[in-house]
C-alpha cells in the first residue's frame, strides 16, 4: 500500500513516462494519418509553434488532477 509520502514520486514519474508516452503516440497517429492519404495534419502539426510546451501543459494538468484527486480520496479514508 502506498502512503501519502509517495505522492509527489508518483506525480514526477506519471508527468515525465506520459509526456513521452504521448510524443509517441501523436506522431504514430499524425503518421498513419499521412501514409493513408491525409497529409494535412502532418503539414498543420509541424507548421504549429510550442508543440511540445502545449503537450507538456495538458499532461501537467491531467496529473495534477489525477493527484489532486488520490490525495483527497486517501484523506477521505
Amino acid at each position: 500500500m502506498l502512503n501519502k509520502k509517495n505522492e509527489v514520486i508518483l506525480f514526477v514519474f506519471s508527468v515525465f513516462i506520459l509526456n513521452a508516452m504521448l510524443k509517441g503516440v501523436t506522431l504514430c497517429i499524425i503518421w498513419l494519418f499521412r501514409i493513408f492519404g491525409m497529409p494535412q495534419l502532418y503539414v498543420l502539426y509541424s507548421g504549429l509553434h510550442n508543440v511540445a510546451r502545449w503537450r507538456f501543459y495538458i499532461v501537467l494538468l491531467v496529473c495534477t488532477v489525477v493527484s489532486i484527486v488520490r490525495i483527497l480520496r486517501l484523506r477521505n479514508k
